[in-house]
């Protein structure tokens, strides 16, 4: 990989054409590629890049275009995709409830979606339910708040929504 890069550079092109650049190279050689790609972008090339691994794109990306089979899913800028796909954060809270679960359940699934989960009950929300949960919390005794975190929409999960949902 890093010779046909090496190659291709060597006549100074204003645009360039990367396949799956850093698949097989180790952690090291892809901070060095996302580094010379920075570089390139800020002497003023143009660089279009094809890969499956979203998760690199954020660092050398600012316009992105995600495609289903050849079709475009959606275009944008990196940080208006995230914008807009902002609002579909998620929030997950683990409780702990020592007695009065089933009652707990219930009125958790008015909330969001729930399970059970090694012992715990999980509840997953598209909105920060604090408020409600607060009031479920002074109805029930019995419960802990063991763990309580926000999922931060990501590149794969921007990718699924349009692969899936739209």
């Amino acid at each position: 990989q890093r010779l046909g890069i090496a190659q291709a550079l060597l006549k100074d092109p204003q645009l360039l054409i990367l396949d799956e650049p850093t698949v097989g190279i180790d952690p090291e050689g892809a901070i060095g590629f996302k580094m010379l790609m920075k570089r390139l972008v800020s002497e003023g090339k143009t660089i279009i890049l094809s890969t499956h691994l979203l998760h690199e794109l954020g660092d050398v990306c600012d316009y992105i275009i995600l495609m289903k089979q050849g079709k475009i899913l959606t275009q944008g800028f990196l940080k208006d995709l995230q914008k807009e796909y902002e609002e579909r954060k998620g929030y997950v809270y683990e409780i702990k409830a020592r007695r009065n679960a089933e009652k707990l359940s219930e009125e958790l699934r008015k909330i969001g979606e729930v399970e059970l989960k090694n012992g715990k009950i999980v509840l997953k929300c598209e909105k920060d339910s604090t408020e409600e949960i607060n009031s479920v919390f002074k109805k029930i005794d019995g419960l802990v708040l063991e763990e309580f975190r926000v999922i931060e929409p990501s590149l794969e999960n921007l990718f699924l929504y349009y692969y899936y949902e739209r």
